[in-house]
């Protein structure tokens, strides 16, 4: 009976936001408007859990459409930019369907409640009968429900779906299992046009909070300045179009703006593929003990070469940039403009600021695209990196952990000798935490002393037995879990 007053609240909002969905669904099967000129009140990029599972995709229908490294990257393939198929029976219908049969668990909960059921029962019964919904919905499509049947064969050895006992083994209580049995996939609902229809049952379900329904202006974000900065355009990927993003002219000062409560997240850069870890960057992210990253963008860079307009290639005599971006164009530089000097700014937007207000034709700066725009600049080669494959990785910062299931990445700062971090990379395997990447700096009390920047993931997502293991870890800093999100090239 103590589990059913906790779910009490999230049961009346999810069934009063069904009752009202289902009312004005009816008039909506005919889907006139075909996902065009589609744009939806809440962004689903500002849930993780969502966003785990799908990335952005202008062609589709309704502007995203399922991963390939998800749980939905069995629906990759599906043609998620013809109307009609998205909007169909195999599509858009069935889903509403499937939320339509959600309501039959909530009265079988309320009956168990009701008849004194414990916590086991509740959670076995209503395990079984969400894998019943699932092969239901494929009633009328029998190829749909043999292809559903292989993949939970083949994911968890038979064909129903995965049994109470497993996901016991898996979440490590009855309460856990019972919650798992009632999450939604806000990720499918966001392909199929549904996300503000349900948005009610995320927040129910514990996937988003009264946060996200703060107006994006009220939000804001601090991130390393100034304008034209990549990671100004990570912060604009990341967050919805009307938040307030605010440059800060260092990173530290970004972090400060989130402990000190002005702003709501900071994004920072972390790591690049061809310069490796910024360590100024990750000093103050050791240093910022009072945050937690609750977000990482993967963002591809092309670095450009401008000028002032009327500037030509030969005239060229000074390259200034950001360390990053004289790292990964050192190459094109070599062959290019063999005899001119760099010169390392704050940032690149900074160094095409410079190259702006000097109005001087013999210097030039690397630095984003966008970055010629808003200096009024001419572009005058593209693609100086290295490699096409140059990515950068951003982290998201704020005040708070992100809390929730589904959350795949927790990055840990450890501080302890050299030979000490082979065995914690052990324990993290041992526990089913795959290392993603691992950066060191300097501890500073004694040589051989460092602090690790491990970050970590569980694709099937970081189980509560794992975060206890994190956080019970000796001179081991949790600094949070998240998921990944990577933006495409253009």
């Amino acid at each position: 009976m103590e589990y059913g007053c906790k779910r009490d609240l999230k049961r009346e909002w999810a069934k009063r936001a069904i009752a009202s969905v289902f009312m004005i669904l009816a008039l909506l099967w005919a889907f006139s408007a075909e996902g065009e000129g589609f744009h939806y009140e809440h962004d689903p990029r500002q849930n993780p859990f969502a966003m785990a599972d799908i990335v952005e995709n202008p062609d589709a229908v309704y502007g995203f459409s399922p991963s390939r490294e998800g749980s939905l990257a069995a629906y990759a393939d599906f043609d998620w930019t013809d109307p009609e198929l998205v909007n169909g029976e195999q599509g858009r219908l069935a889903r509403i369907a499937y939320h339509e049969s959600i309501e039959e668990m909530y009265d079988l909960l309320e009956e168990m409640i009701l008849a004194g059921s414990s916590t086991e029962e509740m959670a076995r019964a209503l395990s079984a009968k969400r894998n019943e919904i699932r092969l239901a919905a494929y009633d009328d499509d029998p190829e749909g429900l043999a292809a559903l049947k292989q993949r939970n064969l083949e994911r968890y050895g038979h064909e129903e779906g995965p049994l109470a006992e497993e996901l016991y083994g898996k979440y490590g209580s009855w309460e856990a299992v019972l919650d798992k049995a009632f999450s939604v996939n806000s990720g499918m609902d966001a392909c199929l046009g549904l996300y503000d229809d349900f948005f009610m049952l995320y927040v129910a379900a514990g996937q988003v909070t009264a946060e996200d329904e703060r107006t994006a202006g009220e939000i804001e974000v601090s991130y390393l300045g100034p304008e034209g900065t990549y990671t100004q355009e990570a912060a604009a990927y990341f967050f919805q179009d009307g938040e307030t993003l605010i440059p800060k002219e260092t990173v530290t000062d970004a972090i400060a703006e989130v402990v000190n409560g002005t702003a709501d997240y900071a994004v920072i850069p972390q790591e690049n593929t061809l310069g490796g870890a910024v360590v100024n960057y990750l000093d103050a992210l050791i240093s910022a003990k009072e945050v937690y990253v609750t977000g990482e963008i993967v963002l591809p860079i092309s670095q450009t070469l401008m000028g002032v307009p009327g500037a030509k290639l030969e005239e060229i005599r000074t390259v200034c940039s950001h360390a990053q971006g004289l790292t990964q164009s050192a190459r094109w530089r070599e062959k290019h403009l063999p005899e001119a000097a760099a010169q390392e700014m704050a940032s690149t937007a900074a160094a095409a600021s410079y190259v702006a207000q000097s109005q001087d034709r013999t210097i030039a700066a690397v630095a984003a695209p966008g970055a010629a725009e808003l200096y009024g600049l001419e572009i005058l080669a593209r693609n100086v990196q290295i490699s096409d494959t140059n990515k950068t990785r951003f982290y998201v910062l704020s005040a708070h952990p992100l809390e929730g299931e589904n959350l795949t990445r927790a990055v840990l700062i450890a501080t302890c000798e050299a030979n000490r971090v082979d065995d914690l990379i052990v324990t993290l395997h041992d526990a089913g935490l795959e290392l993603v990447a691992l950066h060191d700096r300097p501890e500073g009390s004694f040589l051989g002393s460092y602090c690790f920047v491990l970050e970590v993931e569980n694709e099937a997502g970081i189980t509560d037995a794992q975060l206890n293991l994190m956080s019970s870890l000796e001179s081991v800093r949790f600094a949070g879990c998240f998921n990944a999100v990577e933006k495409g090239i253009q």
